[in-house]
């Protein structure tokens, strides 16, 4: 991959998850009332679907990663075997949460 490629793969990046940020930010703030407008209930559904799928792209970059690295680390090297194993425990608990955020538009 040349730097210009690289570049504009860290810009995406980067754009993406200020993006995801924001999206993540409005959707929580707009649960913090108290008497929520029923009008928001579109904004909801497409901030979830947003979000569902924004979270499901990272989580799938971030098993490739994962995968990727796991050959080259050492069975010895207890720290870094820590650190995958915190990695994947993550991404578990992430697609759990990705779960319970859809599944009231499943009924």
């Amino acid at each position: 991959m040349n730097n210009s490629t690289l570049s504009n793969f860290e810009i995406h990046v980067s754009t993406e998850r200020t993006h995801l940020s924001q999206v993540r930010r409005a959707f929580t703030k707009s649960l913090e009332f108290e008497n929520t407008d029923p009008g928001l209930v579109n904004f909801f559904v497409v901030c979830s679907n947003y979000l569902e799928f924004a979270l499901n792209r990272l989580i799938a970059q971030d098993y490739i990663l994962h995968d990727l690295l796991l050959p080259h680390i050492k069975n010895d090297n207890t720290d870094y075997q820590d650190k995958l194993k915190s990695l994947h425990k993550g991404l578990k608990a992430m697609e759990s949460s990705i779960k319970n955020l859809v599944r009231p538009k499943m009924n």
